[in-house]
This record gives structure tokens, sequence and C-alpha cells, in this order.
């Protein structure tokens, strides 16, 4: 069943955003932003508009870009963007039969710019002598507006192939023609062509939607040549622009500026700053998940890193979604220092390296590490860190220096542990001032005698200008601060600081970290992952699957990159089903009840109040127990039950809704004290995977409550709570804990207050057509203390794939590149081979190869060999003749299974030239320590299920599945 939750909740929402002269044109949202402003309308069918901006003093109105006025589900967004601080306002025109209907057109009030916060080191020096700071990193000046001569390309998934412009590619001024983003960026390597660029993402874009990736291991790469001038922008236009399925490698580069986008699904790093460039700035982006490699890169590898002799880098204003190894600082080859500043970023549970720092001397201020698993700042190998006016919020080890303090022996003194918990390697120095830490396991600050004058995690000030004395040093490696932070020659002198509980509010605020409107991807993370370091698999599907659900411009529509259709696919901060974009629900999922049956012959009441009139379908849930009252175990108390004629007075409350029918309720037992489990509760049973859940509570006093999930009904996960909830109706999201598209879903509320608990309503929805994983014992999931089935650590059954990064893959003079559309390893004499080694061990008896190609010309196989001397050496296969010869032909995949066992394997090409490798991996059918799925799949069902227990009707080849309680792979 569709319905609309909250229209006129978010036009009233809207319309409180600025005041909008009356017309016919409905403004339901506008403000401004940094160096931006925007506008939201509800669109009319068979309009287009046009919008324009204007100073709000004047009447000085500039017509916006075309692809600056987007179109999406329900209404229409447009984006000024490069605007100077000040004061403006924006105006919507609606268009009709080509002419504009000026009549019509509405205004919105006046509306705030601000600057970016440039403070940092990207905008203090540089390393390139020829380049000044204070003209502006990227493309844009420092006031704002775009460098003269700038060019501005508008890239979607549709185009992003397909852009084309002129560049300058030698000293003697000869010009190109360039096509595709990664092209463009390519005639920058020469460092010859200094014009400023920019190129603005609209919607999603995916890493096939481009027309190249300069990086095979990250992605799109800016390459300049020894730190040349760049002036590249990589921006977001709105509150949706995302690249999917690939990140950026910034190579020898100078004024090189990321804003204003969301990364997800990376191949290896988000952001990886990778030789010697300078002045590189990196604001309010959205760095999510990348893909799971296995070890300690199930989420990816780095997020933002800054290595190999990168310089004047400011890393700020960025929220960090849940990230593994979050930034890496410096590698082992650094003269240093290289000064890098990190400020007003959101680690959102994100685990370790916040930075983790080598050689360089870095300033870390005003962060707010939100509920970290592993560590915050990380200090090693004679690297300096300041670390100042920064909120800790259940941050493990707030600061670690390498083999000392909390980092080897958690303050015990003991000199028996050598090895740091995150790094081996010599210490750095740390010096803190005016932080602000709670919910930490242990920080040791520097004392003037006992254990922590040698086994401190940094050392705190009283005053920000006190220097740390010469005689405290690093317990590994004697490292001394070099008091960088006091030097103006060597540090910035002003920049914006607020104090640590400011900087929380900050950072999480309109005006913080991240993308424009906080994103269209909202998620709010339970108190259980502040410990956790482990993927949240709902989080990591719904990043998976994200798109943004922009349909394009007025009049053209644009493709969007691949993925599941509406803005949030997880979680919800605000509870009230909005999918980022402005709509109530996305036309993706379906709201109904548990139970499918139709309500009131049809009708269903707004949030399902239980009344009168659905008595008897109530009941009929009882009896049939998909709906479990548990009675509490209070002597004397009151049975938990469901009365079909409470009613609850909400005129004399103060309290309204959409519905006028507030009678009947489900009933729970009162607890014995509050927040004793002794309450009565009710078990409800969901028949497909759950995307969103809300209750709505009543009882007159306060309210206490625990929430529990389950995939079987049998073992229980704690997974929210409601401590001393108002009185009256009490509305209650809990959609981002029980958040689960592959499973059949239990929800056990439990009341802990001490008096009764009445649920008025409940309102579930589900993904349209989800395919869940029956019933079981145990499923391997959420459910602890059961039999879980042990799952093979290597992905799909694969022990070695180059395409995927499993394994090590060795190119002996081959190396990696394209003919036509397909990547490939390119085999271009008879000495080049690629070397194979799987992820553990070597190769076995049954393992089955998989090897793809194409070659330049026909009859060209390729050879597998146990040896390296030559393509002569132990010879095992040869493939059928060539590979295809046309390279816009799709390669031809070839099955290979080996009898004997093997060390290492390598591929050369057979006769003739050039050939290339496409696809190369190896499954092993039989991987170790997966025996059954479990108990109910393992008898002679004919079903088949995918390692994580879920029905499977077209298996992927390569893949490894179950089916009667045995392993295979799909051919």
């Amino acid at each position: 069943m569709k319905r609309k939750l909250f229209a006129s909740f978010l036009l009233f929402v809207g319309l409180l955003c600025s005041t909008s002269i009356e017309a016919a044109v409905a403004i339901t949202k506008s403000s401004g932003w940094f160096e931006s402003a925007y506008v939201e309308w509800t669109k009319e069918s068979g309009c287009s508009y046009n919008v324009y901006v204007s100073p709000a003093a004047s009447d000085s109105w500039t017509k916006l870009d075309n692809e600056l006025v987007r179109e999406y589900p329900s209404y229409g967004r447009a984006d000024a963007l490069g605007l100077a601080a000040g004061s403006y306002k924006m105006k919507v025109v609606p268009v009709k039969d080509n002419a504009e209907v000026t009549a019509d057109a509405a205004e919105t009030g006046a509306l705030n710019v601000v600057n970016y916060d440039r403070s940092g080191y990207a905008h203090f020096k540089s390393a390139n002598s020829s380049f000044n700071p204070a003209n502006g990193v990227g493309a844009y000046k420092n006031d704002g507006t775009l460098k003269a001569g700038a060019k501005v390309f508008y890239v979607t998934a549709d185009n992003a192939k397909t852009i084309t412009t002129e560049m300058i590619v030698n000293s003697k001024g000869k010009k190109e023609t360039r096509t595709g983003i990664q092209n463009i960026l390519q005639a920058y390597e020469k460092g010859i062509d200094k014009t400023p660029i920019t190129f603005r993402i609209i919607g999603t874009i995916k890493g096939e939607n481009l027309d190249d990736m300069g990086s095979s291991a990250e992605g799109l790469q800016i390459k300049g040549k020894g730190t040349s001038e760049m002036n590249v922008t990589i921006e977001g236009v709105g509150a949706d622009a995302t690249v999917h399925g690939f990140g950026f490698l910034v190579r020898a580069a100078c004024s090189v500026e990321f804003r204003n986008l969301a990364i997800m699904w990376c191949l290896d790093d988000g952001i990886s700053l990778d030789t010697d460039n300078s002045n590189v700035w990196i604001h309010n982006v959205d760095v999510f998940y990348g893909r799971n490699k296995g070890g300690d890169q199930t989420k990816g590898d780095g997020s933002i890193d800054v290595k190999a002799d990168s310089k004047y880098v400011t890393v700020a204003y960025n929220h960090l979604w849940d990230c593994g190894k979050t930034s890496l600082c410096g590698m082992t080859s650094e003269s240093g220092p290289n000064w890098i500043t990190y400020h007003h970023n959101w680690f959102d549970h994100s685990d370790s390296r916040h930075p983790r720092i080598r050689t360089m001397s870095v300033h870390v201020y005003n962060n707010y590490y939100d509920g970290n698993s592993k560590y915050g700042v990380g200090a090693a190998k004679a690297s300096n860190a300041f670390v100042e006016n920064n909120y800790f919020r259940g941050c493990k080890f707030p600061m670690l220096i390498s083999k000392q303090g909390s980092d080897v022996n958690n303050g015990t003194g003991s000199s028996d542990q050598t090895k740091g918990t995150f790094s081996g390697e010599d210490g750095g120095m740390i010096k803190a001032y005016g932080n602000h830490i709670t919910g930490e396991k242990r920080f040791q600050p520097w004392t003037a005698s006992g254990i922590n004058n040698t086994h401190f995690d940094a050392y705190v000030v009283e005053n920000k200008t006190d220097k740390v004395p010469a005689d405290v040093k690093a317990l590994q490696g004697g490292r001394a601060y070099d008091n960088f932070d006091t030097n103006p020659d060597l540090m910035y002198q002003t920049y914006i600081l607020h104090t640590a509980e400011e900087a929380k509010t900050v950072v999480t605020g309109e005006l913080g970290a991240g993308r424009c409107n906080g994103g269209d991807f909202k998620w709010t993370f339970g108190a259980n992952e502040d410990s956790n370091s482990e993927v949240i698999a709902a989080l990591s599907t719904a990043i998976n699957n994200y798109k943004s659900s922009l349909v394009g411009f007025f009049g053209k529509k644009v493709s969007n990159g691949g993925g599941q259709e509406g803005g949030v696919t997880g979680g919800s901060n605000e509870g009230t089903g909005d999918n980022g974009d402005g709509e109530d629900i996305d036309t993706d999922v379906e709201e109904e009840t548990y139970i499918t049956a139709e309500l009131n012959g049809g009708k269903m009441i707004d949030y399902y109040w239980f009344n009168e009139e659905n008595a008897e379908q109530v009941n009929a849930w009882l009896n049939d127990s998909t709906i479990i009252l548990v009675n509490g175990t209070v002597a004397g108390s009151e049975t938990s039950s469901f009365n079909p004629t409470y009613s609850y007075d909400a005129e004399a409350n103060g309290k309204t809704f959409a519905s006028t029918e507030y009678t009947g309720s489900l009933q729970l037992a009162k607890a014995s004290t509050a927040g004793k489990e002794d309450g009565g509760a009710v078990i409800i049973k969901c028949p497909k995977g759950v995307t969103s859940f809300a209750a709505y509570f009543y009882r007159t006093g306060s309210q206490y409550l625990n929430v529990y999930k389950s995939t079987d009904g049998e073992h229980w996960k704690k997974v929210a709570s409601v401590d001393k909830g108002p009185s009256g109706i009490y509305e209650k999201d809990f959609s981002n804990v029980v958040f689960d598209k592959d499973h059949y879903v239990f929800l056990k509320i439990v009341n802990t207050s001490t008096g009764s608990l009445n649920i008025q309503g409940v309102r579930i929805c589900n993904e349209k057509g989800a395919t869940v994983k029956e019933p079981s014992a145990d499923d391997g999931g959420d459910n602890p203390g059961g039999d879980d089935p042990i799952v093979d650590p290597v992905v799909g059954g694969k022990i070695y794939s180059w395409n995927d990064k499993i394994g090590t893959t060795v190119l002996n003079g081959a190396t990696e590149g394209k003919l036509g559309s397909y990547p490939g390893i390119k085999l271009g004499s008879n000495t080049n081979n690629v070397q194979m080694t799987p992820v553990s061990g070597g190769f076995k008896t049954g393992d089955v190869i998989y090897i793809a190609g194409y070659a330049d010309g026909p009859d060209r196989p390729l050879i597998i060999t146990s040896g390296s001397g030559s393509k002569k050496d132990g010879v095992l296969f040869t493939t059928k003749p060539a590979a295809n010869k046309k390279s816009d032909e799709t390669p031809t995949e070839e099955a290979l299974t080996l009898t004997a066992d093997y060390p290492t394997l390598y591929v050369w090409r057979g006769v003739g030239s050039t050939t290339y490798v496409t696809s190369l991996y190896v499954i092993r059918p039989e991987a170790t320590g997966i025996t059954e799925i479990n108990n109910n799949h393992s008898v002679k069902d004919n079903k088949m299920y995918d390692l994580q227990g879920r029905r499977i009707s077209t298996p992927v080849k390569g893949q490894l599945y179950i089916m009667n309680g045995k392993k295979f792979v799909s051919k």
C-alpha cells in the first residue's frame, strides 16, 4: 500500500526555510550554504523552469545554467554555485510552450551565503614556487567565485565519456581536442596547460560511465608533473552528487580541490594523495565503505590517504561513515616534515587512523570523534601532531604514540610487550590542548613523575602557546616534539577555531561536515556500534545499491549510474520515512502491515492505529501468533492484552495526528521497577525484510522500553532502548537498527516502565519483492549463541583474482592497459607473463581457472604454465584460439580445472603479437570449512542458497553456492 506520510509536514518545514512571495510556483525550501544557494519547489506536470539568482538588495538577475536546474520525482531543485559571501535571492519561473510565465514566478526571501572555511595548510604556503595559494586552490578564487577563464563541465552518467574541450599539450602551444573526463585530465600531465577547470558532478556516476580510469587501482587520476599547477576542482551539485565504484588518485599535482560529493564503494582508497602533491584541499566530502577486499580492508582500504611527500594539504569538514582505515598520513619513505591539517571532520563511527601519522607535522583541530572502536590520532616514526580542541566521544584510545603508553601496555608499565597495537615503528610526539574526552577506554597524559613520565599518550599543555620541553621524548626512538605550531614560519597563526564543545555542534550542524543538506543518504548508528569495527551488513547493502533519485533536467532525462532508486536505502536520522530527496517513500518500497491483508475493506488507517474496526483482524493475528503478547512476571500485575475500546484524548493532551482514530491499544504489563525486564512484551513477525519500522507508544508517565531483533524467533539481540521517554504519545523510529532486507524479522518490544505501556500503532516498510531467508534454528546473522555456519573467508569461493585484487599478481614485463573498451593485462612479447599466487598456500587439485582475453589479430591463444622459465616451461593449458580479435566483442571466458597442486601459476601469450588478458581468477569449489548452510537446508530440497543463506534463483558463474547441503561452483 502506497501512502504519502508527511507531505503537509514537509511543505510546512520547507516554508520555514525562507519567506517566499505568493505565486503559482510553490517554493518548499530554500537556503544559502557555502558559496552557493538553492531553492526547491513543487513541480507541475508539463512545465519546465528557468531559475535566476540575484543579490538580495537588487534585481540584478542572472539565469542559472540549465544543468543546475534539476528534476526529481515530485519536485524541482536549483543550485547557484560560485557565489561570494553575501545575501542573495532566487527566482523560479515556469516555462510553458517555450515561454516564461512570469506571472506565476516565485521568489525566495533573503538567503545568506557564507564562505568555505579556508583555514589550514592548503592555503598557507606551497611546494610549487610559482603557485600562490592566496589566489585560490582549485578552480575557484578565495572569495568563492571562479577564476578567470575557468572551464565548467556538468558531468552526468550519460556524458562523462563525451564531454569535450581543447587543451594545450606541449610547450609550443599545440592544442588537441580531448574527449572524456579522464582524457581531459590526462592533458594536464605535461604541466603546460594551467587553465582552471571544474567538473560538476550531477547525480550518480559509476565506474562504467567513465571514458577511462587513469589508475586501475583507484579510479580517476589527476596527475601533474613535479607538483605542476593544475587548478582542478571536482565538485558535486546539490545534495546527491555521488561517485560510485571508484575513487581518485592525485599524483605530482598542485592546486587540486574536492568538494560537496560522496564517494561510495571505491576500488581501494576514496581519495589517495600519492607522490609529491602540494596544496590539495579535500572538504565537505562524504566517504562511505569501499569494496570488501578481506583482511583489514573489509571496508575498503584508506578513505582519504596523504602519502609520499604530499604536503600543504587540508582535509576539512568531511563526514567519514563507519570507515575502517580512515586516513593514513605518511608512508615510510618521506623525509618530512610535510605540513597537513585535519579540521572540522566528523569521524562518524570510523575505526582507526584519524589520522595515523609518519614523519609529517600535522595540526588536528575541531574534529568530532564519534564512537571510534580502535583509536583516534596515532603518531609514529618521527611525526609531530598538535591535537587541539577536538571532541572525543566513545573513542577507545583518543591518542596513541607508537610503542608506549596505551599503545603497548595500557598503563601497566610492563616491558614485555614490544609490538604496538597500531604500529611497531618508533614513536612520534603529540601535543594536546583543549580537547574534550568522554567515554574513552584510556587516555594517559604526560606527568612529571611516575609511569606516565615515559608511558604517555600525549603531552597536555595548559596554554596553547606552551612549548613541549626538549627532554620530553618518545620512549621508542627518542623523538622530541618540534613545536612547529608555535613557529609562524611553519604554521599559520590565524584560523577559525571553536572550543571542543562548539566544534561538535558545528560539525554536525547545517554548515558542518559533509555535503549540502547533510547529503541525501541518512543513517543513524546504534550505541552498540561505538565498539564495533566490523562491517554493518545493512549499511554495506545500502551503499552498494545506492543511487540518487535524480530524474534529469526539465525536458531531458538522464541515466543515473545504476543501483537502487531512491536516495536513502538505509537507516534514517529523522524517522520520517524521508528518502532524502523530498519524497516521503520512494517507488521501490511498499508500506504494509505484517500480514498482507487489506484492512477495513482496503482502507488503511494512517500509521495503522489499532481501533475498534480492526479488533477482528488484530485478534486473528493474536490467535495465529503473528502478534504474540507476553505477560509480565510481576506478582499481581495486570496482564498484557489487546483492548479494542481503549481511547486516548488527543485534543486534551495537545497532540494531533493525520488520523482521527485513536481507540484500541496493545497494553503491555508493567515492570517491577523502571528499567527491569519483567514487564510485558509483544513479539511481531514480519514475513519480509524490514526497511523501515516505527512504533507509537502512550503512557501517562515516563516511558521505558527495550527493543530486540531476531531472525529465527529464538535468539534475540537487543538493538535499541527508550530511557525515560516523554509521557503522552511518543513516536519512535527504529529503522536503522532493524533494517534487514535479507531475512524474516521478529521484533520484540519489552515494557520496562513501572506502569502499563500502550502501543497505539506501528508502521512497517518492506522492500518490494525482497528475497528473504526462511526462519531457521540459526542463520549466521545477528543472533548470538547459536550454531552459526562457518563461512569461508574467501569471498564467493575466489582464492585468486586479478580483477578483484584477491591474492598476489606480479606483472613480469606485462603491463595493465586497454584495447578498445576493455581493461586488461598486456602481454606484448614472448617474455612477458602474469604471475598468480592465491591468498594463502598454493593452488590445489580441482581449482578452476577462469580466463578470457582478446588480441589484435586472429588465432591468438593464451598459455598457462607451472614454470617461470618460458611459455614452454611446464605447460598446463593452451586456451582456444584467441581470445576475440575485435576489441568491441565481449571476450569469451574459458574454465580450466587443475589436476595437480602448484604453488604459483603463470600466463603467457601464445603465437603472434600483442594479446590482452581481460579476466583472470581462480575458484576453489571445495572451500574449507563450509559443511552446510544450516539445519533446515541440509535436506534435499533442491533449493540454492548463497553463503549468507539467501535463496538464489539465478546463479552467477564462478560463485560458490549451497544446494542440498553440499557446495558447488556455478559454471
